[in-house]
């Protein structure tokens, strides 16, 4: 059995080189840094590190434990590239910031992962079902959407 670590050791790799292309085409001032985005990847990672628990016999919560991992250490990251970008002058589009709590702490610290949180909660059962079956346990992932429903139809408005 892996630990979260070892699946989280792929993924994780491929977007710090995903986010260093970024920020070199940045610093270097090439046309098509955008490209490297790294919103493309959540889903992406999100099935990878669904297979990933499900066959190690990780439930939904231990699944979910290892996506808000790897979003955090990528978010470390980003961080400490946007804080480099913005001291040093390099960042020119994605690695700077206006405003400390609006540009760097809120959406690394509280949007990233709820976002992680919402696109791996919809993402596990189908994963489950696709490699379990009816074998696959789901209450956890219920959980999850009813927690993701409140959140959209009551705190929000």
């Amino acid at each position: 059995m892996k630990t979260r670590l070892e699946l989280i050791r792929l993924s994780f790799l491929v977007t710090l080189g995903v986010v260093l292309a970024r920020f070199i085409f940045e610093v270097a001032g090439l046309p098509g840094a955008s490209l490297f985005d790294l919103s493309f990847l959540v889903p992406v990672f999100a099935v990878t590190l669904s297979i990933g628990c499900l066959r190690n016999g990780m439930g939904y919560l231990g699944y979910l434990g290892t996506f808000l991992l790897y979003t955090l250490l990528v978010r470390m990251v980003v961080v400490g590239l946007i804080v480099v970008g913005d001291l040093t002058g390099w960042g020119r589009e994605f690695f700077v910031y206006r405003n400390f709590a609006f540009g760097v702490v809120l959406p690394h610290t509280f949007f990233w992962p709820i976002l992680s949180f919402i696109v791996g909660t919809l993402i596990w059962p189908v994963c489950a079902f696709g490699l379990q079956g009816r074998r696959a346990r789901y209450r956890g992932s219920l959980v999850g959407i009813t927690v993701i429903l409140v959140i959209v139809f009551l705190a929000l408005p």
